[in-house]
C-alpha cells in the first residue's frame, strides 16, 4: 500500500508540475491584447517640437477591450538637455516621465482612465529644455518623440450584435462576397461600399477583397480575417425576398451584413450602410431602407478649414509653422488656377521685436512681410501655376524674435491665429500634367466603370484601383458602372477592364496588348517587348476630351494581376510614373511614357525577327527531342552490330 500510495503521489505532482506551465500563459493570453499605435490608424510614432507643446490624441477602443497601458521608447533632439512629458485623461493625471536618460522604454498607465464612448480621450504635455538659443531651436531640434507605440488591453473582442455596430472605428479588411458571376446591380453596390468605406477608413488604410459565394449562397471563411479589425458584407441581389439589410452568425465566428433585394433597393442600401445615419440601427435586421443623398456641389472656394481642421494657432519664439497639406482631388477636380486669402491675428510686438509672415507653396517661397504693430494680416496671393502639383503642401510661416534678439527661457512669447474664414479660390480646369499624374483629380466628382466581362476578377481589379484612388482624395468619390458600350461613348472620365486583346483596337488605344517597340524621332529603338508570352498592359490616354483607363490582360493574365502590379509599389500609385505599364513574363512591370514628345509606338507582330525571337525556345527543344530520338534509334543497333562482330571472330 506504501508503494502504490507514493507512486500515485508522484503521478499526480508530475501531472501538475507538467500542466503547469501551460495553464497561465493560455489565460493571459485569452485576456491580453497587444495592438500598436500604427494598427489603431495613429501612425507610427508621437512627435512634439517646440519648447512647450501640448496635444490631444483620440485613441479608439474595440468593443469588448479595456485600455491597460501605452508602451513605448523616447528619444530626443541632441540639443534637448532636459523637460518632462505628462500624459492626462481629461482632468486625471496618468503620469510624468523626465527626460533623462534617453532613449529608454516607458510605460503610461490606463487602468484609471476613462473611455468616452468607443475612443480614450489624451492630453500629451511636454515641455523641453534646451541649451541653444530658443529661437534657434525653432528652426532645428528640439524636439522629442515616443516611437513604435504600443496599446496594451484586456478583455475579449466583440462581435456586433446590431447593424448601427457592425462597422468598428478601426476597420483593416474588408472582404465582400458576391455571386461568382454577379450582376450588374452586385457589383456597383460592391463598388459603392469599397470606394467609401476607403475614404471614412483611410488611416492606416483599407485593403478590400472580393470573395466569392459558394452553391449554396453560403460566404466562406476569408484568410486573414480577424474580429478586431475585419468585417464582411455579402451582397446578393433577389427579386423575389424581401429587401433587407440582416447581421447573421457563422460557423467560423465572424459575423456577415448581408444586403439583398432588387438592384435599385441593393444601391439604396450600400449608400446608407456608409453614411452616419446607419449608426442609429439598434436591431440585427433593418427593412425598407428608403434614402435621398444630397449631391456634392461644386465649389470655387475651400476653406483651409476643410483641409485641416486643427492646428490653427502657433505660440513661441523663432519659426512657426503652420502647414496645410492638400491634394487637386480635394479641391473638387483638376486645378488650373489657385488664389489664396489669408488673415488672422497676433500677438502685438513689444518695442524692438521682430516678426516676419512668409508663404510657401511647396519649397517655394511666393510671399513674404514684415509685421507691424497692428496684431493683424489680411492679404490675397496667387499661387504660381509653376509650381502646382497633384498633391500639394502650404505653409505659413512665422518668424519671430524677441526684442534686442534675446532668446531666454521665459522670452516673452508670440502667438498667432489664423482667421478660419482663409481660403483658397480655385480656377478648375485641364492641368499640365499627363499620364498617371491625372488621377485622382481626373475623376472627381464622378466617373464611369466598365468591366469585361463582370465577373469577380475584374470587379476585384476595379475595387483595388478605386479604393486607392478614394484615399488619395478628401472628395468622395462616386464610380458608376455600365455596359461597355455606354461607358466608351460617355463624356466622362472612364476606367475601362477587359480581357478582350481586340478591345485595345476599338479604342485606337496607344500600346496594343501585342509585341511592340519604342522609337525616338530619328527610328532609334529605345525599347522593345518581343517575348512570346502574351503582354498585360495598363495604360491612360486622353480621348474625345475625356481621361481613359484601360486595363488590357488577355488569357493567361488576370486584370487582378495587373492591379496589383500598378499598386505594387511601395507608396502605391503615389510610386507610379509615365503612361503606361507593361506586364510580360515573370519579369518585372515596366512603366514607360510612350504619350511624351519625340516616342512613338510600332508594332512587332508581323516582323521576321519577332517571330524568329517567338519561335526560339521551341526550336531548341525540338532540336534536343530530335537528337535524344536519333541515340535512342541508333543506340540498340550499335550494339548488336558490336555482339555479331564479336561472334564471328570467335
Amino acid at each position: 500500500m506504501t508503494y502504490k500510495r507514493l507512486l500515485l503521489t508522484l503521478l499526480f505532482f508530475t501531472a501538475i508540475f507538467t500542466l503547469a506551465p501551460f495553464a497561465r500563459p493560455a489565460q493571459a493570453q485569452d485576456n491580453t491584447i497587444a495592438i500598436s499605435w500604427e494598427d489603431l490608424g495613429l501612425g507610427t510614432k508621437i512627435r512634439f517640437r517646440g519648447a512647450v507643446i501640448s496635444q490631444d490624441v483620440f485613441v479608439p477602443i474595440p468593443a469588448g477591450l479595456k485600455p491597460q497601458s501605452i508602451q513605448g521608447k523616447m528619444y530626443i533632439s541632441p540639443d534637448v538637455t532636459g523637460g518632462f512629458l505628462e500624459v492626462r485623461n481629461r482632468d486625471r493625471l496618468l503620469g510624468t516621465y523626465p527626460l533623462e536618460d534617453l532613449p529608454k522604454e516607458i510605460t503610461i498607465p490606463l487602468g484609471s482612465a476613462q473611455v468616452e464612448g468607443d475612443l480614450l480621450p489624451l492630453t500629451f504635455i511636454v515641455r523641453l529644455h534646451s541649451a541653444e538659443d530658443i529661437c534657434i531651436g525653432g528652426y532645428a531640434g528640439r524636439w522629442m518623440e515616443i516611437t513604435n507605440p504600443i496599446v496594451h488591453f484586456q478583455g475579449t473582442p466583440q462581435a456586433p450584435q446590431t447593424v448601427g455596430s457592425f462597422l468598428p472605428n478601426v476597420l483593416h479588411q474588408l472582404y465582400i462576397a458576391v455571386p461568382q458571376n454577379p450582376t450588374a446591380a452586385e457589383a456597383q453596390a460592391a463598388l459603392t461600399l469599397s470606394t467609401a468605406l476607403s475614404r471614412k477608413y483611410h488611416a492606416p488604410g483599407l485593403e478590400v477583397h472580393i470573395l466569392t459565394l459558394d452553391e449554396q449562397g453560403r460566404v466562406p471563411k476569408p484568410k486573414d480575417a480577424s474580429l478586431l479589425f475585419s468585417r464582411i458584407i455579402a451582397i446578393q441581389e433577389t427579386e423575389d425576398a424581401k429587401a433587407r439589410v440582416a447581421l447573421k452568425k457563422t460557423a467560423y465566428g465572424l459575423p456577415v451584413l448581408w444586403l439583398t433585394g432588387s438592384a435599385q433597393e441593393i444601391e439604396t442600401q450600400s449608400q446608407w450602410l456608409v453614411n452616419e445615419w446607419a449608426r442609429a440601427a439598434q436591431a440585427a435586421t433593418v427593412d425598407g431602407i428608403d434614402m435621398v443623398l444630397p449631391q456634392e456641389v461644386g465649389r470655387s472656394i475651400v476653406l483651409l478649414a476643410d483641409l485641416q481642421p486643427q492646428g490653427w494657432s502657433v505660440e513661441g519664439l523663432g519659426q512657426l509653422d503652420l502647414p496645410f497639406h492638400f491634394s487637386q482631388a480635394d479641391l473638387g477636380g483638376p486645378v488650373k488656377g489657385l488664389t489664396l486669402h489669408v488673415a488672422g491675428t497676433y500677438t502685438p510686438l513689444q518695442p524692438n521685436a521682430q516678426a516676419s509672415l512668409s508663404i510657401y507653396f511647396n519649397d517655394g517661397l511666393v510671399s513674404s512681410q514684415i509685421l507691424d504693430q497692428s496684431g493683424k494680416f489680411d492679404f490675397r496671393i496667387t499661387l504660381p501655376n509653376m509650381l502646382l502639383q497633384r498633391d500639394n503642401t502650404l505653409i505659413v510661416r512665422f518668424v519671430y524674435t524677441p526684442p534686442n534678439g534675446n532668446c531666454p527661457l521665459g522670452a516673452h512669447p508670440f502667438a498667432a491665429t489664423l482667421d478660419k474664414g482663409s481660403y483658397l479660390a480655385v480656377s478648375l480646369g485641364d492641368q499640365e500634367t499627363t499620364g498617371f499624374e491625372r488621377y485622382p483629380q481626373t475623376l472627381v466628382p464622378e466617373f464611369v466603370v466598365a468591366l469585361d466581362p463582370i465577373d469577380v476578377d475584374t470587379l476585384q481589379a476595379a475595387v483595388a484601383l478605386t479604393s486607392e484612388w478614394q484615399r488619395m482624395s478628401r472628395r468622395p468619390l462616386q464610380p458608376q458602372l455600365l455596359p461597355w458600350e455606354a461607358a466608351v461613348t460617355s463624356p466622362k472620365p472612364v476606367v475601362l477592364i477587359t480581357r478582350q486583346a481586340q478591345r485595345a483596337d476599338e479604342l485606337h488605344a496607344p500600346v496594343r496588348a501585342e509585341p511592340f517597340r519604342v522609337l525616338d524621332t530619328n527610328g532609334r529603338e529605345i525599347f522593345r517587348f518581343d517575348l512570346p508570352t502574351k503582354l498585360a498592359v495598363a495604360e491612360t490616354f486622353p480621348q474625345h476630351g475625356r481621361d481613359v483607363f484601360l486595363i488590357v490582360a488577355p488569357s493567361p493574365r488576370q486584370p487582378t494581376q495587373v492591379a496589383d502590379a500598378v499598386l505594387q509599389a511601395p507608396n502605391g500609385w503615389y510610386g507610379l510614373q509615365g503612361d503606361t505599364l507593361v506586364i510580360s513574363g515573370s519579369d518585372n512591370p515596366v512603366a514607360l511614357n510612350v504619350q511624351g514628345e519625340g516616342v512613338r509606338i510600332e508594332p512587332l507582330a508581323s516582323t521576321g525577327e519577332t517571330w524568329w525571337r517567338r519561335w526560339l525556345p521551341a526550336f531548341y527543344l525540338g532540336g534536343i527531342l530530335l537528337i535524344l530520338l536519333a541515340a535512342a534509334w541508333l543506340y540498340p543497333r550499335l550494339v548488336r552490330r558490336g555482339v555479331g562482330s564479336s561472334e564471328k571472330q570467335s
